[in-house]
């Protein structure tokens, strides 16, 4: 049974057999030890000063290059932020991963000397064998390493790398044929000496560290930082295999186990870094899916097998499991049953389980650890047995949290003060910056929040929103915790990232205690926030009458404003808060005071559609008619926004439709653009001209522009000018055209639109039909007259522009109404120009059959044929061939289609033109014949096949 649990979790590693979790991510199922990686990553990334303190200041790295906080360079990885900001630190970790590799022993050194990897197909080849040898004898028995050959053969950039991988695969297959010696070995009996194997180890060893350390002394691409982890992978597994190969018998091989030892740390702390460079990448959305999925499992389960091989030093004598056997053993029996004793509390247990494997960790992929769950539950005798086992009382969660913060979180009180006295950290921040007294705060954790402040934590530490324990305590409904946090010494002054103060939160909150408790301790009742509101601004934003009422009490300013001019009327009206307009007008607000710009809280309330607002305003005397700095008034906010039954209310109570000209005809542009036909009709039967211009631009050009049909038969109705142009020169027939809305177009022209009108690009709504691929609109306006041969600003007809993009049934249609297939534009080419350059062969033979000219040239004396010719296509040069095109014309450098179908090495081509009639020995000025060219090319066919045709060998390049 135990072994077939074993089995079972190697194929849950698979990534062919895991489950797939929304987001496109594979999770890998049972234990793991994936916190313990991070946080070792973190760590390391921390020792690097990678721009970590910057994100301390919340102002974290942008990836731009340099990092805005300390100005260093960001990118040396390409990968932002995860080997740092600092060259100068980052090339320490080289040279301390990858030192210059120390002398070998003279032993070694002849075994050495004459290196030379083979390639990388034969060692896999070589890798299989002897993992099928290895598994017969029972000591590897998962398909784990044979899912990894076939890995690297499907890779192209690995199997192509000689140089980098070839290494790699014979430092892998030296320590599975050592694994294979040392298994050999009978009872006491020492096995066969592996000297030669140790050298041929060291010698590929000391290939791939110059490798590497070349390849990380450089900027790399992403394909390359995942070549490196792959490297990585393989070597950490043939480390592995050998370390756990030695833990099995009990003969002494100093030699290699030392020198086993001395990289396997390496190894681990680079496979760290790089598996963080590697999350960092996938997070930045850099890399497809299945890339990262692949190489975070393959990440995830060599650091897994290298943290337990690590730990693996007690001799065993069974073999019926093997070597990965007996770790995938203590990963899933050993590991999970100390992670569930400390769940459970069962100190017993977990004494008995640390006496059997001191060095296994008590983490699991949850990222909790022994000590997490511990102090969650409060067992201060198990806390103790785990810190003498030197389990780290900083260790932290995926999501920051430390043993201390699990405690705080469940009120474990002794706990708390047992692991402070331990030398936890108590300002430390989880990944949201938040504390553990942030936590007790923010959840009434009055007992802890008390110990903890005790024992000196910050009590004005900012989170990751730059919240103070304060701030939270102010949002929640705990004055009392509030109070405590004031007589222990926080800031009432401090801001948010959002500018606010604690009083600012409570009074959005209406928590009328809480704003006295802070007032009366020197919170400031005008502070400003980001949005330059005081709390009562921000009270009036909410609704909160209480708030307001609690505040006017202590001294506020009622007509206190913020940078636009705004009083409290102002937020409450534009929320829709009846009874807090009520409030205020009852306190003494104006309800006709107007902003910065000229507008009235009657404007935000009509612009929001707050009905209950506007009758209360304008019962308290609010100006229904009162226009805004550019002349608009809340009828016409409410009629823009689209707000029916308010605009009804505003005419109801006497509103006037129209004021200044300009205004009304700005409001009308803005109507027809969000397409309300009540309100556009409303304007024009109250005098608003449909003819105004703002820029050029009139209601009808934005009707027609935004596809609104009825509008724009409305406008026409009232006498809307249908061929008015625009700052462009379009009129609506253009706009309407170009985002092909065909009932609008048709109502246009019934309307008496002309349909040759050119815009700025002397292009006619034909061309921007055709440019749009609107075939149906195309018949449309042919069949009311467009002129299909008008060129444009590049001297093209709609024919050209069709070819040129391929559109092949526009192109039939142009042509059956008459298109002329031999217009010339500014270029001096053709439509058989066009087609032929872009190799659209179905479009060239429609010219043709359409007579088109094949001798036309272009402006550099170029044929279709030199075209085709030069690009290789053999239908479309017999094609031209067939319609009688000379096939000897020169363009006006002096090369010949024979020229550029030689230098470009088109074969068949050749042949194709030398078999109608070219001239073999064409020279162009500097006497350069097709034989010329073929054999400063080096090609040897076509030189024989020039020969065989008559060329001469005479004619030399002078």
């Amino acid at each position: 049974m135990a072994e077939k649990r074993i089995y079972e979790f190697v194929d849950s590693i698979n990534p062919a057999k895991r489950p797939r979790q929304s987001g496109g991510m594979g999770r890998r199922q049972g234990p793991g030890n994936y916190s313990e990686v991070s946080k070792r990553a973190n760590d390391l990334k921390n020792g690097l000063g990678a721009c970590w303190r910057c994100r301390y200041l919340k102002k974290p790295c942008k990836g731009e290059g340099t990092c805005q906080e300390c100005q260093r360079n960001s990118g040396f990885w390409g990968l932002h932020p995860n080997l740092g900001c600092q060259r100068g630190q980052l090339t320490k970790l080289v040279d301390s991963l990858f030192p210059d590799y120390p002398s070998l022993p003279d032993a070694d050194a002849e075994l050495t000397k004459d290196y030379a990897p083979r390639s990388v197909p034969e060692l896999l080849s070589d890798i299989r064998a002897n993992i099928k040898l290895l598994s017969a004898k029972g000591v590897f028995k998962s398909g784990l390493y044979s899912y990894l050959l076939d890995l690297i053969e499907e890779d192209a950039t690995m199997t192509d790398n000689d140089l980098f991988f070839s290494s790699a695969l014979d430092y892998l297959l030296a320590s599975l044929r050592l694994c294979d010696l040392v298994t050999q070995g009978q009872n006491d009996a020492p096995p066969p000496n592996p000297t030669k194997l140790i050298g041929t180890m060291r010698a590929s060893i000391h290939k791939v560290l110059q490798q590497l350390d070349n390849t990380m002394r450089k900027k790399t691409n992403h394909v390359e930082t995942l070549n490196i982890i792959f490297v990585l992978c393989v070597i950490t597994i043939g480390s592995e295999i050998r370390l756990a190969s030695l833990t099995e018998v009990r003969h002494n091989l100093d030699l290699l186990q030392s020198h086993c030892q001395s990289v396997q740390t390496k190894w681990h702390d680079t496979m760290i870094a790089l598996f963080s460079a590697c999350k960092d990448l996938k997070v930045s959305g850099n890399i497809e899916e299945s890339v990262i999925e692949i190489t975070n499992w393959k990440l995830e389960y060599v650091i897994l097998l290298a943290d337990q091989a690590a730990n693996y030093q007690k001799p065993h004598t069974s073999t019926t499991l093997g070597v990965e056997g007996r770790l995938l053993w203590k990963l899933t029996t050993l590991h999970a049953k100390l992670y569930t004793a400390c769940a459970e509390g069962n100190k017993l247990l977990v004494r008995s389980l640390l006496n059997k494997s001191p060095r296994i960790r008590t983490d699991t992929g949850t990222g909790w650890s022994g000590l997490h769950w511990a102090s969650n539950n409060g067992c201060t005798s198990l806390l103790e047995l785990l810190v003498s086992k030197r389990e780290d009382v900083s260790l932290r969660d995926r999501n920051g949290w430390t043993p201390l913060f699990a405690a705080a979180r469940s009120q474990q009180n002794n706990a708390v003060s047992m692991l402070v006295n331990l030398g936890a950290d108590i300002d430390a921040e989880t990944e949201n910056g938040s504390t553990a007294l942030h936590h007790s705060v923010e959840h009434g954790h009055i007992s802890t929040m008390c110990l903890l402040l005790d024992h000196h934590a910050d009590i004005n530490k900012p989170n990751g929103r730059d919240e103070t324990p304060l701030h939270l305590s102010a949002a929640g409904r705990n004055p009392k915790v509030t109070k405590l946090l004031l007589e222990r010494g926080a800031d009432p002054k401090l801001f948010n990232v959002f500018g606010e103060t604690a009083l600012h939160l409570a009074a959005s909150y209406g928590l009328v205690e809480t704003i006295g408790i802070l007032v009366d301790q020197g919170a400031k009742l005008e502070a400003r926030d980001g949005h330059d509101e005081t709390p009562l601004l921000k009270a009036a934003a909410a609704g909160r009458e209480d708030s307001i009422s609690t505040l006017l009490l202590k001294g506020s300013d009622i007509n206190a404003a913020n940078g636009y001019l705004e009083t409290p009327i102002f937020n409450a009206a534009r929320g829709g808060h009846e009874r807090t307009v009520q409030f205020l007008l009852r306190k003494g607000c104006n309800a006709r005071r107007k902003a910065e710009n000229g507008t009235t809280a009657l404007h935000q309330a009509a612009e929001n559609g707050h009905n209950a607002v506007i009758r209360v305003l304008l019962e308290n005397g609010a100006d229904i008619n009162a226009l805004t700095d550019n002349g608009w008034g809340a009828l016409h906010k409410s009629m823009v926004a689209g707000h029916d039954e308010t605009t009804l209310l505003l005419l109801d109570h006497g509103a006037a439709v129209c004021g200044e000209r300009v205004a009304i005809g700005q409001i009308l542009l803005a109507i027809a653009s969000q397409g309300s036909l009540n309100a556009v009709q409303l304007l024009v039967q109250n005098g608003a001209d449909v003819n105004f211009t703002d820029g050029l631009t009139t209601a009808l050009h934005k009707a027609a522009d935004n596809g609104h049909e009825a509008v724009t038969k409305l406008l026409l109705d009232y006498g809307a000018n249908v061929n008015v142009i625009d700052y462009n020169k379009r009129t609506a027939l253009h706009l309407a055209t170009l985002e092909g809305h065909e009932a609008i177009i048709k109502l246009l022209l019934d309307y008496g639109a002309n349909v040759n009108v050119i815009d700025y690009n002397k292009r006619t709504a034909l061309h921007l039909a055709t440019s749009e691929e609107h075939e149906a609109i195309i018949k449309l306006l042919l069949d009311r007259g467009a002129n299909v041969d008008v060129v444009d600003y590049h001297g093209r007809t709609a024919l050209q522009l069709a070819i040129s993009k391929g559109h092949e049934d526009i192109t039939k249609l142009l042509l059956e109404r008459g298109a002329n297939v031999n217009v010339i534009d500014y270029n001096k080419r053709t439509a058989l120009h066009l087609a032929t350059s872009e190799e659209h062969e179905d479009i060239i033979k429609l010219l043709l059959d359409r007579g088109a000219n094949v001798d036309v040239v272009d402006y550099h004396g170029r044929t279709a044929l030199h075209l085709a010719t030069s690009k290789g296509h053999k239908t479309i040069t017999k094609l031209l061939l067939d319609r009688g095109i000379n096939v000897d014309v020169v363009d006006y450098y002096g090369w010949t289609a024979l020229h550029f179908a030689t230098s470009k090495g088109h074969e068949d081509i050749i042949k194709l033109l030398l078999d109608r009639g070219a001239n073999v020995n064409a020279v162009n000025p500097i006497q350069q014949t097709a034989l010329y060219l073929a054999t400063s090319e080096g090609r040897g066919a076509i030189i024989k096949l020039l020969l065989d045709r008559g060329a001469n060998v005479d004619v030399v390049n002078r």
